[in-house]
């Protein structure tokens, strides 16, 4: 119980900051000129969520498409998870989102851990290649 106090408190608390950062960003575009844009508004409200999430513009390249489409599955797969872990944070509970998922779950599971430990390994190499002292002063091998 009160680990999940303190995870809804650490979490508003994050909230709180993201919201603030969320209005300097629309304070500094709103600095900018106002252009009138009344005309096509359906058209441009389709192209804008075909480029943003469809991707449209990378497929125009195929090898770059391609992986930039595996960096974007990625992406989802693991805000999928993320949103997994503030429900049982709140919650208390363990692997809220299983019966809903099946055995899509399960894939998750076995992805999120995988795609950080490659991360860290590779950000670790280049860390002791760039300054060996570090592998040293930690005791790594």
């Amino acid at each position: 119980m009160i680990s999940s106090v303190v995870f809804v408190a650490i979490f508003i608390f994050s909230i709180s900051i993201f919201a603030r950062n969320c209005k300097r960003i629309y304070r500094n575009i709103s600095l900018g000129k106002k252009i009138p844009n009344v005309d096509k508004k359906q058209e441009r409200i389709k192209k804008t969520l075909l480029v943003a999430f469809g991707q449209s513009k990378m497929f125009d390249r195929p090898v770059v498409g391609f992986l930039h489409l595996i960096v974007y599955v990625a992406f989802l797969l693991i805000n999928i998870e993320l949103l997994e872990i503030i429900i049982d944070g709140v919650s208390g509970k363990h692997r809220s989102l299983a019966p809903y998922l099946g055995s899509f779950y399960n894939f998750l599971i076995a992805f999120f851990p995988n795609s950080f430990s490659r991360v860290l390994i590779k950000s670790e190499r280049r860390i002791f290649s760039v300054f060996p002292m570090f592998k040293i002063l930690i005791g790594a091998t």
